[in-house]
């Protein structure tokens, strides 16, 4: 069965609107990442022999109800066979720890003074579609600006080793030779305005 697809509502964008704007946004700067040592204690472990005790398996007589013919009524038990799991117990060899004293050194804490972050409150603009291009021209203008600024500093480098030494140098004098210039002068001519 056919479809038909319209489009949405508004001036046909997806996913954007003008008139969307973000209300608040949170601006951090200056952050500085302060580290703390602390000292950790580290704990003995302390292994101790644990005794346990092996069930053994002994036959014991009981005693078997037998049915005596009573006047009064009662209750029959009917025994009934059932598979019962026998545990069989195997000698497995087990690693004792010996705890043996080894020398560490202990961390030292030092007390570091903690600036708090100033938080700037900042109303952004949603971009719109000619920025965002704006922005993509002006990445691929960055990354050809880091690659000339590496190339300027290596001549930069280079340019290092030369010393500027002062030197007196003489200029021959030069000489003026006169020539002779018509000169035009313009004067202004009075017309007659036609009436």
């Amino acid at each position: 069965m056919g479809q038909t697809v319209s489009g949405g509502g508004g001036n046909g964008r997806i996913g954007h609107q003008e008139s969307e704007k973000l209300e608040r946004g949170i601006l951090l700067t200056d952050v500085v990442v302060k580290k703390r040592e602390i000292i950790v204690d580290v704990p003995r472990v302390i292994v101790n022999d644990v005794t346990y005790e092996r069930p053994i398996i002994v036959d014991k007589e009981y005693e078997r109800p037998v049915i005596k013919e009573v006047i009064e009524e009662t209750i029959k038990y009917n025994p009934v066979d059932k598979e019962t799991i026998r545990y069989v117990v195997k000698d497995i060899e087990v690693v004792h720890p010996i705890l043996v004293d080894k020398e560490y050194e202990r961390p030292i804490i030092k007390e570091q003074i903690y600036e708090k972050p100033i938080v700037e409150h900042k109303k952004i603009d949603v971009v719109t579609v000619n920025d965002l291009e704006s922005v993509l021209l002006m990445s691929k203008a960055i990354v050809e600006l880091t690659t000339q600024l590496k190339e300027l500093k290596i001549r930069v480098d280079g340019i290092k080793d030369y010393k500027l030494v002062e030197k007196v140098i003489t200029v021959p004098k030069i000489e003026y030779t006169t020539v002779k210039v018509e000169r035009i002068e313009w004067v202004p001519v009075k017309r007659e305005m036609p009436v």
